[in-house]
């Protein structure tokens, strides 16, 4: 699971109150990233808010460590002044702006003990197949991640 919206929110906070107390149906893993998306739509203003939502939201996920493995992915290298995401990812070095976001992201990470995924960020850079629309997380992300092999044709090709 691929969570991308302003949080906490209601929508997030019935979904993971679901997880916590479901017996089935519980995602293997759940991706977190966040910050470019905060950046490009409310701007480097922004920032103490996001800080404040995000460890909110670290909180909630703190309970779900026991039943699933929470992933949080250090900002995806997205330019914040793209007017659309296709096609502008940063392919040499960070943004600075974009750069304070991922910082905050893992120091709030760090101080609620989640799982970071630091090198998220060169891993998008570098393999862009792996996200399905060059932001979100695709299959062959997930399949990566969970040690799973790339699917095979039925002629046993990848």
């Amino acid at each position: 699971m691929f969570f991308a919206r302003w949080f906490p929110d209601e929508y997030l906070e019935k979904l993971l109150h679901k997880w916590q107390t479901a017996n089935q149906n519980i995602p293997q893993y759940i991706f977190f990233e966040s910050g470019a998306w905060s950046l490009f739509r409310y701007g480097e203003s922004s920032l103490d808010l996001f800080v404040r939502n995000l460890s909110a939201t670290a909180q909630h996920m703190a309970e779900l460590r026991h039943r699933t493995t929470v992933i949080w992915m250090k900002t995806l290298p997205f330019h914040p002044t793209a007017s659309s995401h296709q096609g502008h990812w940063v392919t040499d070095g960070n943004s600075s702006t974009l750069d304070k976001f991922g910082k905050e992201f893992e120091k709030v990470a760090v101080a609620n003990q989640m799982v970071l995924w630091t090198s998220a960020f060169d891993d998008a850079k570098h393999n862009l197949d792996r996200y399905a629309d060059h932001v979100h997380p695709g299959a062959a992300l997930i399949r990566k991640v969970g040690g799973i092999p790339p699917k095979t044709s039925s002629l046993g090709c990848q």
